[in-house]
């Protein structure tokens, strides 16, 4: 079955067990809706220089320019058959583990320039490299996943590059998309060329990184709507007070919770993916105790729900 999966499943949690850490939120007096998602889904950003960058270049194809402060990205095709192209690898493990990337920017600070218009490509790089070895002789592979992405046409100038798509896979698919890095490429022309100040200069490449790090502390509010158990997430309606998190699955695929309260129990909306996996489950676990303890206490709850089926299993303690 390809098509949407969404799933609604009764967490039935009587209220009087004394939660601890998971917040029961009162029902409001007023008729606004309570977004306490809004307050927790707070959005971050993180700004990297690079841990590796360098230019290669077909008419020096044997030379290092690891120390030098520029990286080239230059094509002439007027006097000779001559290709620079730059190379740049960021280490993102310092993103919280789930965190959700809302856009991802490569910032080069341009510092020469032919001054004509021109673009680049962008390159995920496959395999590993060395910045203070690699040379054109021994470039690395790569594919590319940006064309014709505008930089501008003066010195001392900031080259702004969109790669959120390509920060992401690194992210969210590590082993399917391993992270060695980017390659700047000149998109064509007969003879253009642009210089950026490199990490061996005071203005090294930065990749700023706009996120939303997952919840620690959550705050379930309480809400009179009518729930049906239908499969469906209403955030309009049934939901429409209920706090929200984005989640990855497995695949790197952002989905939706939703958690609600009312008198007698707890109120799990999930939206997923869709997917043709029978055995595809979703897993929730509400630990009270904030993290605070290795293993599950009495008072800690987790949920299992069976995609496909609707099947659900709840545990306590």
């Amino acid at each position: 079955m390809s098509r949407l999966r969404v799933f609604a499943v009764m967490l039935a949690l009587h209220i009087g067990v004394g939660l601890v850490g998971i917040s029961l939120l009162p029902r409001p007096t007023s008729a606004a809706p309570v977004s306490a998602a809004t307050a927790l889904a707070l959005t971050d950003t993180l700004t990297l220089n690079p841990i590796a960058d360098t230019t290669i270049a077909s008419n020096a194809a044997a030379t290092n320019f690891s120390t030098e402060a520029e990286l080239v990205v230059a094509i002439d095709r007027l006097f000779a058959s001559v290709d620079v192209h730059s190379l740049l690898r960021f280490d993102l493990s310092s993103l919280p583990p789930g965190a959700i990337i809302h856009r991802a920017e490569l910032h080069l600070r341009q510092t020469a320039s032919d001054g004509a218009a021109w673009t680049v490509n962008v390159n995920r790089i496959t395999e590993n490299w060395s910045a203070t070895s690699v040379t054109w002789s021994t470039r690395p592979p790569g594919v590319i996943v940006y064309r014709a992405l505008a930089i501008p046409d003066g010195a001392d100038e900031t080259a702004t590059l969109e790669i959120t798509d390509l920060a992401r896979a690194w992210v969210y698919t590590p082993q399917a998309t391993p992270n060695f890095g980017l390659e700047l490429v000149g998109n064509g022309g007969s003879n253009h060329h642009r210089a950026f100040a490199s990490s061996e200069s005071a203005a090294p490449p930065e990749l700023v990184i706009d996120y939303t790090a997952p919840p620690t502390n959550i705050v379930i509010p309480e809400s009179d709507l009518s729930i049906s158990l239908d499969g469906q997430c209403d955030e309009d309606e049934e939901y429409a007070r209920a706090s929200t998190f984005p989640y990855l699955d497995a695949r790197g695929v952002e989905g939706a919770i939703y958690l609600q309260h009312d008198a007698d129990a707890i109120y799990v909306c999930v939206r997923g993916a869709p997917g043709r996996n029978s055995t595809r489950s979703f897993g929730l676990y509400l630990d009270t105790d904030l993290g605070r303890t290795k293993y599950a206490d009495a008072n800690d709850f987790g949920l299992r729900v069976m995609v496909e089926t609707g099947d659900a299993s709840t545990v306590v303690g």
